[in-house]
C-alpha cells in the first residue's frame, strides 16, 4: 500500500516580497529567546484556534501555482485580503509579508501573545503603523514552522519548499526508529516532522542561526526528543550512528560575482558539497540503516551520475540506488535562481540570469537531473547499485514505501537464484494491462502495461512472451511453481525453462514490472 504522501505547504518559501534589496539585513532570532516556551506554545494553539490551517493555507497555495515563485504573490495577497477572519490576517502578517492593522492583528493573536511577539521583534510595526513579521511562517502536517525570507542575506534559514516535501516522502519512516539524523537541517522541517517516529532525532547545520530556528520551532510544536547542534556535516556526530539519514545539501553552482548563499550554493560546479556527503554517510550508517539524498546533478558529458557518486562511496560499504527524475533545461534554473536575489526582476536580475548561463556554459554543463540517492547499509552481505529513471508523469509520486519495494528487488537478486526462485512476487497493485490493436489489424495486437502513479512505471510495450511471464509470477505461490507451470505448458526440461525466464525476471524485478510480495 502506498503510505500516505507527506504535504508540506510551501506558501512561506514562494510568497517574496514585492521589493526588497538583496543586502536588507535579517532580523535579529536573539530577542526570539525572550519568547517563552509556553509562549511559543500559545502562538501554535491560538492559530490553530483561529483555523490557520493546512487546508486553510491551500486556498492560497493554489493561487498562481504554475507561475514563477515571484509573479504569484499579487494575486495571493488580494486573495487574501479579501477573507475577512482571524486566520486571514494570521496568515497575511506571518506567512505572506502583507501587514495589517493593528486591529487585525489583535483579533487574530489577542492583545497579550500581540505585544509579547512585538516586544520580541517577532512582529514589527512599520512607518504606517501597520504590522508585519520579518520572517516566514511555514504550516503544514500539524506543524507550524518559522523560518527566513530566502531573499534577505546569506546565512537566510530554509524552511519547507516543494523540494522538502519530496525528501520527506521518499524518508519517512513506515516503521519506528531508534536514532535518526537531519543532516544541514534549515529550519528543522525534517526533524521535527520524523520526531514522532524515531526514540531521538539528531539535527545539525553549519549556521548557528538555523540551529537557533530550529530550537524555537521544536519549542513552539511541542517537540522535545531533537538535539540540535551546530557544526560541518558530520564533524557534530562524534563517531554515532543512525538508522535513518535524511539530508538535502546545497547543490547549486556558484559563479564569481554571485553572492554565496550557506542554504544554496554547493561549491563551484554545485556538486562538490553533495559529493563530500556521499563519501562520509555511509560510516554513519547502522546495519540496515538508510541514508536518503535529494540532489540536482550538473549533467556534464564524459562524467555520468553514476560514475561520480560510485567514485565518491566506498565500494564496500553500501549499496546505492539512485532515482533520476526528467532532466530539466539550464534557462528555467538560471531564471528561477536569479529571482531569488532580484525579485523586482530588474537589469541586477538580467545580469544574474546570464552570468550563472555563462558560468555553466563555461563549466560544460549542458542539463539539471534532480536525484533521491538511496545508500543502503545491508546488513546480509548483499553487495548491488543501480539506477532507476523516473517517469515525467510519476515525479511527485516517490515514496519511503516504493524505495522499499525497489531495494528488496535488488536485494533478492543479490542473493542469487535459490531465493529468487523461492520468492513470491506480484504485479504492483493497480497494474492495467492492455491488448490494443489498429483497425483491420486485430492479428497484429500490442501489449501494454499502465502502473499506478505509485509504482513510478509509467506506461511501458510488452510482448507477449513478458505478459506470460508476468502472469505465471503472479498466479503462483513463489516463482518456482511458475517456472514449473511454464516447463510443463511449453514441454521444456526445468532448466531449459530457467534460462529462458530468468532473465525476464530479473528485467521486471529491475524496472518494478514485479515485487517482492
Amino acid at each position: 500500500m502506498l503510505h500516505s504522501l507527506i504535504e508540506v505547504k510551501t506558501l512561506g518559501l514562494t510568497a517574496f516580497p514585492a521589493k526588497v534589496l538583496s543586502n536588507q539585513l535579517l532580523p535579529d532570532v536573539s530577542r526570539l529567546q525572550s519568547i517563552r516556551a509556553e509562549e511559543w506554545r500559545q502562538l501554535k494553539a491560538r492559530l490553530q484556534n483561529i483555523g490557520l490551517t493546512e487546508e486553510y493555507v491551500g486556498k492560497i497555495t493554489k493561487v498562481g501555482e504554475q507561475l514563477l515563485d515571484i509573479a504569484s504573490p499579487p494575486l495571493r495577497n488580494w486573495h487574501a485580503r479579501r477573507m475577512s477572519d482571524s486566520a486571514a490576517y494570521a496568515m497575511r502578517m506571518l506567512m505572506l509579508d502583507d501587514a495589517v492593522t493593528f486591529q487585525e492583528a489583535e483579533l487574530a493573536l489577542g492583545k497579550i501573545l500581540l505585544d509579547k511577539l512585538i516586544e520580541a521583534g517577532l512582529v514589527l510595526s512599520r512607518e504606517d503603523r501597520k504590522l508585519v513579521s520579518p520572517f516566514r511562517m511555514v504550516v503544514g502536517n500539524g506543524l507550524y514552522i518559522l523560518c527566513d525570507d530566502l531573499v534577505i542575506g546569506e546565512d537566510a534559514v530554509m524552511g519547507a519548499g516543494d523540494t522538502t516535501n519530496t525528501l520527506c516522502q521518499a524518508s519517512y519512516p513506515r516503521r519506528s526508529i531508534e536514532n535518526m539524523l537531519d543532516l544541514g537541517c534549515g529550519a528543522g522541517s525534517c526533524a521535527l516532522l520524523f520526531a514522532h517516529m524515531a526514540t531521538r532525532v539528531l539535527a545539525t547545520d553549519i549556521n548557528p542561526r538555523a540551529i537557533a530556528l530550529s530550537r524555537l520551532n521544536a519549542t513552539m510544536n511541542g517537540i522535545s526528543n531533537i538535539d540540535f547542534r551546530v557544526g560541518d556535516l558530520f564533524d557534530p556526530l562524534e563517531g554515532e550512528t543512525f538508522d535513518l539519514i535524511v539530508s538535502q545539501p546545497p547543490y547549486c553552482a556558484l559563479p564569481c560575482g554571485v553572492e554565496r548563499r550557506a542554504f544554496l550554493h554547493g561549491g563551484v560546479r554545485g556538486d562538490e558539497l553533495p559529493l563530500k556527503v556521499l563519501s562520509q554517510v555511509a560510516r554513519h550508517l547502522r546495519p540496515g540503516g538508510r541514508a536518503i539524498l535529494l540532489v540536482e546533478w550538473p549533467e556534464i558529458q564524459g562524467q555520468s551520475i553514476e560514475e561520480r557518486i560510485a567514485s565518491a562511496v566506498p565500494s564496500n560499504d553500501a549499496n546505492i540506488l539512485i532515482l533520476k527524475y526528467p532532466t530539466r533545461g539550464l534557462d528555467d534554473f538560471c531564471t528561477r535562481y536569479a529571482a531569488i536575489d532580484y525579485p523586482d526582476l530588474g537589469t541586477e536580475f538580467e545580469r544574474s540570469a546570464i552570468l550563472r548561463r555563462e558560468h555553466l556554459e563555461s563549466l560544460a554543463v549542458c542539463g539539471l537531473t534532480q536525484t533521491v540517492i538511496v545508500v543502503q547499509r545491508n546488513s546480509a552481505g548483499l553487495r548491488w547499485s543501480g539506477t532507476f529513471e523516473i517517469p515525467a508523469q510519476d515525479a511527485d509520486w516517490v515514496t519511503s514505501a516504493r524505495i522499499d519495494k525497489l531495494v528488496a528487488a535488488r536485494d533478492l537478486l543479490a542473493a542469487g537464484r535459490c531465493q529468487l526462485l523461492a520468492a513470491c512476487l506480484r504485479v504492483p497493485e493497480g497494474t492495467v494491462f492492455a491488448k490494443e490493436y489498429a483497425l483491420g489489424k486485430p492479428d497484429q495486437p500490442k501489449f501494454t502495461v499502465h502502473f499506478p502513479h505509485q509504482a513510478l512505471g509509467g506506461t511501458m510495450g510488452l510482448s507477449q512472451g513478458a505478459v506470460l511471464l508476468v502472469t505465471l509470477v503472479d498466479e503462483a505461490p513463489d516463482v518456482n511453481s511458475a517456472v514449473e507451470r511454464f516447463a510443463k505448458q511449453e514441454l521444456l526440461t526445468l532448466d531449459q525453462a530457467l534460462e529462458r525466464l530468468v532473465p525476464g525476471l530479473e528485467e521486471a524485478l529491475l524496472t518494478g514490472m514485479l515485487e517482492v510480495a
